[in-house]
């Protein structure tokens, strides 16, 4: 049985870590598993290698006894060691990139392009991707692996009491991974959310909004602006904040309406679970989404609550067909 290593924040509460660790389940059949987790320690299992242990003498080890050693890591630098590390060594290298922030604008790093010159093989999630790493000849293969709901956790009793006080009303849901900035905008819309929920409330429609953030400071101070936004603006009746990781497929399930409102992308984990779980989902048009993807102007909330308000009772079909066999597609990438 071959031995496959796998790095990245396994532990973490984003999509990254979420594709990790369904990969992992999936292809413990097929190979000797093995991870280096390079979660924050306040999200390690105690039972996983943490690279952030700084046991230098483990971390050799483990690559030096793999024959595969498949990198999901988003830093440049430290993707690179993983990189020089593993070849050093004699192993065969997969570099996957998972988004775009992780490569625009970086076209030129030295320490990226050296990474996927030598690596034996590079995955990238979507198309925007390849075309900005250049001449480097990427795979192309959505993040998406289907969700096992058996192995995902019941959602929180605060949570089942919030949708349980709104259960006569619409539920819209949307996710981010923390609260970030980019090109000097809310990375993951949550703003235009809240000017959707001021919407929601002027025109008196029943639709509740849920928006829950994974990992975030006690003190961070763009959810304190959010909350007293909606406290100021009386809100409470419209959207809640939750900012704690929940099973977000749970949530979907009890949803009428998936948002990704983020102002750049990569292969959204979130838009494909809503479209495998047959729910309507609306996302900017920052990158190529897939069929069945509701799309609205990027940074624009007044088109987003136009297109709501559309298609909150539109049907929405799968396009992740069941007859896909995910195991086989990634053991041959990694064998071949």
């Amino acid at each position: 049985m071959k031995r496959l290593l796998i790095i990245g924040p396994y532990c973490e509460t984003g999509g990254i870590s979420v594709h990790i660790r369904r990969l992992v389940r999936l292809l413990t059949t097929e190979f000797d598993v093995r991870v280096i987790d390079e979660s924050r320690l306040k999200f390690s299992d105690g039972k996983t290698f943490n690279l952030r242990s700084k046991n230098f003498i483990e971390y050799i080890g483990l690559i030096y006894n793999s024959d595969v050693v498949h990198i999901h890591t988003s830093i440049n630098w430290v993707r690179f060691l993983h990189v020089l590390m593993s070849k050093v060594l004699w192993k065969k290298v997969i570099v996957t990139l998972h988004s775009i922030m992780h490569v625009e604008n970086k076209k030129y790093n030295v320490l990226l392009r050296s990474s996927l010159a030598l690596a034996n093989k590079t995955i990238v999630v979507n198309k925007k991707i390849k075309s900005e790493i250049g001449g480097v000849s990427g795979v192309v293969m959505p993040a998406f692996l289907p969700p096992v709901l058996e192995n995902e956790d019941e959602l929180p009793k605060q949570l089942e009491h919030i949708l349980s006080k709104n259960k006569q009303k619409r539920l819209l849901v949307s996710n981010a991974y923390r609260l970030d900035w980019h090109n000097g905008n809310d990375l993951y819309g949550f703003d235009l959310l809240l000017e959707v929920a001021k919407t929601i409330k002027e025109k008196g429609i029943d639709l509740f909004i849920v928006l829950i953030i994974s990992s975030v400071e006690e003190n961070d101070p763009l959810l304190i602006k959010y909350n007293e936004l909606i406290q100021k603006e009386s809100l409470g009746a419209t959207v809640v904040i939750l900012p704690y990781s929940i099973s977000f497929v749970k949530l979907i399930l009890k949803s009428d309406m998936v948002i990704r409102a983020t102002n750049t992308d990569g292969d959204s984990l979130t838009i494909r679970e809503a479209l495998h779980l047959k729910k309507p989902v609306i996302a900017s048009d920052v990158v190529k989404r897939p069929n069945g993807t509701i799309l609205f102007k990027n940074r624009d909330s007044g088109d987003l609550y136009a297109k709501i308000v559309a298609n909150i009772d539109r049907p929405s079909s799968s396009t992740e067909p069941s007859s896909i066999d995910y195991k086989e597609i990634y053991s041959n990438l990694i064998l071949n």
